[in-house]
């Protein structure tokens, strides 16, 4: 199949587009753009500076994607899409990045446990307050703004834990006063 532009695109500078690409009449693709091969944009789509498409997707009509962003799965609907994240210090970046990570793990813990009775529940509480407590003292070391927000989470799905990761919270705050 060879590469269509439909009537009506725009296509800025430095804008690279891969074989058998097909882009929907009233799209716009802005500079330093990717597309590649086989990748099937819809109508009236904007594509802003920067994006990265990778190959073999299919992108529905009426879809915006953010500049900088990378689209590595088909869309299905509509609407605007973003991914990435804003220019931060390096170091700031590299923490944020590890928060992002450990939200998964923390997903997972707030789960109840699969088997019922009151052990599985008592040993399900201590597991998940044991793993929160240790993460929110490392990370108030690092920074207390983290630990707050530990704190909100705890505080809204668990009262003991709440209390103890508080009780931490305020260890991991006369530690920093004093080192």
């Amino acid at each position: 199949e060879n590469t269509k532009v439909g009537n009506g695109v725009i296509i800025d500078n430095q804008g690279q587009i891969a074989h058998n690409v097909i882009i929907g009449d009233n799209s716009a693709i802005a500079g330093c753009s990717a597309i590649a091969g086989s990748t099937h944009i819809g109508q009236r789509c904007t594509i802003s500076g920067g994006v990265g498409i990778i190959g073999h997707l299919t992108i529905v009509d009426d879809v915006h994607v953010t500049a900088m962003s990378l689209v590595s799965k088909s869309i299905h609907k509509a609407g605007s899409y973003s991914s990435g994240t804003g220019l931060e210090a390096t170091d700031k970046w590299r923490k944020s990045a590890v928060r992002v990570t450990s939200l998964y793990m923390f997903k997972r813990l707030s789960k109840p446990a699969s088997s019922s009775g009151w052990f599985s529940a008592f040993s399900c509480t201590f597991l998940w307050l044991g793993v929160f407590c240790s993460m929110a003292l490392l990370l108030a070391l690092v920074d207390s703004s983290v630990l707050l927000h530990a704190v909100n989470v705890v505080l809204a799905s668990n009262t003991t834990a709440a209390i103890f990761v508080s009780f931490i919270a305020f260890i991991a705050g006369l530690y920093k006063k004093v080192a």
